[in-house]
């Protein structure tokens, strides 16, 4: 439901001396009555910071995007200022039940080095 979120990417982040550095820092701008499809990731951590307005994060193996009652319910209201942290392997997504635009600044971080960092995401 809602509109599409907004994703900037900053990527290549060269280490010194050559090489590129396992992470990755994402601006996701979330709409008004939207829900992220639940994913999960085997080779990435995730950090998110809320720095604008409220999202619902939850982690559950057997909710959908239109569950959004049960989200509301079991999820975990954040607000500007707060952190959600996502591991590798757990199902989870956020939601913006709010009607306004809410801002996520993310680090994805690669487990292991790898020559090209390309973060996964399984629906």
């Amino acid at each position: 439901t809602g509109g599409f979120e907004i994703r900037n990417y900053v990527e290549s982040i060269s280490a010194e001396g050559g090489g590129i550095v396992p992470l990755k820092y994402v601006i996701t701008e979330v709409p008004p009555s939207y829900v992220q499809p639940f994913h999960s990731h085997t080779n990435v951590d995730e950090i998110n910071l809320i720095s604008a307005g409220e999202i619902y994060f939850i982690e559950s193996d057997s909710l959908t995007e239109s569950d959004v009652d049960a989200i509301r319910e079991q999820g975990v209201l954040v607000r500007a200022g707060d952190a959600v942290v996502s591991q590798s392997g757990k199902r989870h997504t956020v939601a913006n039940l709010s009607d306004k635009y809410a801002r996520l600044i993310g680090t994805i971080s690669a487990k292991n080095s790898v020559p090209e960092f390309k973060p996964d995401w399984k629906k």
